[in-house]
């Protein structure tokens, strides 16, 4: 009000109508200067004075009417009505909310109005005209250097009011305290005359350094909006910012996104904004790198299971081999965090390869943070305890033996995390199982372990082949049985010469040799053993321990005899078919 009054009386204009009905207020708490329909200009060379006061003292109430309007005889003086008006609108806004005590109260009675609520710094003015018989001089312009308008607050409205005409420096010192007088701006000034004045000098440049100085201030009134505001007025801006090629508008926008993240649209934020983002990991700048990682767990909760579980893990899995530690430290602490968000399925495999791989590097500080990681994630259940029992308890117990005094202690903390829950699953285990029964907890005795063994049920005894069996059938009924079937067997003792002499094959009655790999002696042999009542096999259709010795004799006697011949030091003859095999097919063995 008194801005647009010194630039009236500068230019030789009076207001001439200056009252509460001329003032209108805006939702930024700026006050616009109204009712000009009597104003007199000392330009106006027609301008008669006695029918300008009697159009004033028609449209103005008899609160704001000038006392002294009758002595204003000449355009010098006509000013003062204004100054009037201004005094009694000042006392009226400082009366803490006494409006109608001071607007229906007459030139006299104003008079004696106390003026201890208004400002010091204004009070001289304001009583000085209430009391005035005569015009004072006007006093706009020189009123608006009083130390009431100097407050800071005061400073800062004003400033952006007139933001493109300042220097870039004086744009920069403004904008570095402006957080500061943020808080002590009322609500409806903040969002309604700062937030569109920065909105306005982010969008034409008029910041002085681009997104970096406004964004923070823009972001913080932003959380005031409703929610719909928000998105037409902060979204907008945000993602225009996000394809900026400015790293250092990047690194704001990364540090403030737990500010506006959740008010993104799930497909702006998948599409437009994860898009940019991406691009950071693979920056040359380790600064905005380090600040890609941090941000991406506050998008895991708001991304697509594609952006969240193929691209953007890999993207952190690559950092896992950059060359500056906090880029590597912080891709663990991000996977961590956004471990509930991972898929279930894949959840454990990613987050024992990233624990794995961050333990392993030479960095101690970098270790202590990881098994921190492993402790929130174990604490927090992010992994299951077959994770823990199988990889993470023993990569914990392994850093309890590093150097570094502080990575053992927070092994050993991690490490207790570990047994903890393993120990609260087995407690789980034990109060949902039956309770066991006797059977169950008795370790049988060496004697009750023998006794409860089945014994195997006795195989019918064989029935003996007839002594004059033709040797081209007993021949064919030569089966060998599988090796592996002896295992536990040395069969290192038995030295068995396959014989391809003339008398071997005499012996078999046939012109061929026996097959290069069999190790037993032929049918033939088998049915001399049993006319001799020595077949080596007893009524259970198993080898005769009784019968060894004889055997044993007889095959040394017959050097040849059958092909092949028995040396070495034998303890025990190979196990050789029961006679009664000779009738069964070659495929027989595989039932034993």
């Amino acid at each position: 009000m008194l801005t647009g009054l010194a630039f009236l009386h500068k230019n030789g204009i009076t207001h001439g109508s200056l009252s509460v009905d001329s003032i209108f207020v805006t939702a930024a708490g700026d006050w616009k200067l109204a009712g000009f329909g009597n104003t007199a200009s000392t330009q106006n060379p027609g301008f008669s004075t006695a029918s300008w006061r009697d159009s004033y003292m028609a449209s103005v109430s008899s609160t704001f009417r000038a006392p002294f309007v009758d002595a204003c005889v000449d355009m010098q003086r006509l000013p003062a009505v204004d100054m009037w008006g201004a005094a009694i609108i000042t006392a009226a806004v400082f009366s803490q909310g006494s409006f109608d005590t001071v607007f229906k109260a007459s030139p006299d009675s104003l008079r004696r109005i106390s003026l201890s609520f208004v400002p010091e710094s204004l009070r001289g003015f304001v009583s000085g005209i209430l009391s005035s018989s005569q015009p004072p001089a006007p006093g706009a312009a020189s009123l608006l250097g009083a130390a009431h308008f100097k407050h800071p607050m005061v400073g800062a409205l004003l400033f952006l009011d007139n933001l493109a005409l300042k220097e870039a420096a004086q744009k920069q010192k403004f904008f570095k305290a402006l957080p500061s007088l943020l808080p002590r701006l009322p609500p409806g000034v903040r969002q309604g005359k700062v937030l569109p004045a920065l909105m306005n000098a982010l969008e034409y440049g008029a910041a002085g350094g681009g997104g970096t100085v406004v964004l923070a201030p823009i972001l913080n009134i932003g959380k005031e909006l409703p929610p719909a505001e928000y998105a037409a007025k902060i979204v907008p801006c945000v993602v225009r910012l996000f394809a900026s090629p400015d790293r250092a508008t990047r690194i704001q926008l990364l540090h403030h996104m737990p500010e506006y993240v959740h008010a993104l649209p799930a497909a702006t934020l998948n599409a437009d904004v994860f898009t940019h983002t991406m691009a950071g990991f693979a920056d040359t700048q380790p600064l905005l790198r380090e600040a890609t990682v941090k941000a991406a767990s506050c998008m895991a909760a708001h991304l697509s299971s594609g952006n969240l579980n193929t691209v953007l893990v890999r993207a952190l899995a690559k950092c896992m081999v950059d060359t500056v530690p906090s880029v590597r430290v912080n891709s663990v602490i991000a996977i961590c965090t956004m471990a509930p968000h991972l898929e279930a399925a894949s959840r454990d495999a990613v987050l024992c390869r990233f624990l794995g791989k961050a333990l392993s590097d030479p960095l101690p500080a970098a270790r202590k943070a990881t098994l921190a990681a492993m402790q929130h994630c174990v604490e927090k259940k992010h992994v299951s305890n077959t994770a823990i029992a199988g990889s993470l308890l023993a990569a914990a117990a392994r850093q309890c033996l590093s150097t570094s005094g502080e990575v053992a202690q927070q092994a050993a903390r991690a490490m207790r995390a570990c047994a903890d829950s393993l120990a609260q699953a087995a407690q789980a285990t034990v109060d949902a199982a039956p309770a066991p029964s006797a059977a169950e907890t008795h370790i049988p005795t060496a004697r009750e372990h023998t006794e409860s063994v089945a014994a195997p049920a006795p195989a019918p005894a064989p029935a003996r082949a007839p002594a004059a069996a033709p040797r081209a059938a007993q021949r064919q009924a030569v089966i060998q049985p599988p090796v592996e079937a002896a295992s536990g067997t040395d069969w290192d003792e038995f030295d068995l010469d396959i014989s391809d002499s003339a008398a071997g094959a005499a012996a078999t009655g046939t012109g061929s040799k026996l097959p290069a790999s069999s190790s037993l002696a032929p049918a033939t042999q088998a049915a001399a053993h049993t006319q001799a009542g020595m077949d080596g096999w007893g009524d259970d259709g198993w080898p005769d321990d009784d019968d060894e010795p004889a055997l044993v004799a007889a095959a040394a006697s017959k050097p040849n005899k059958g092909g092949y011949t028995l040396k070495g030091k034998a303890t025990r003859l190979a196990a050789t078919p029961a006679p009664a095999a000779t009738a069964a097919a070659a495929d027989g063995w595989d039932d034993w």
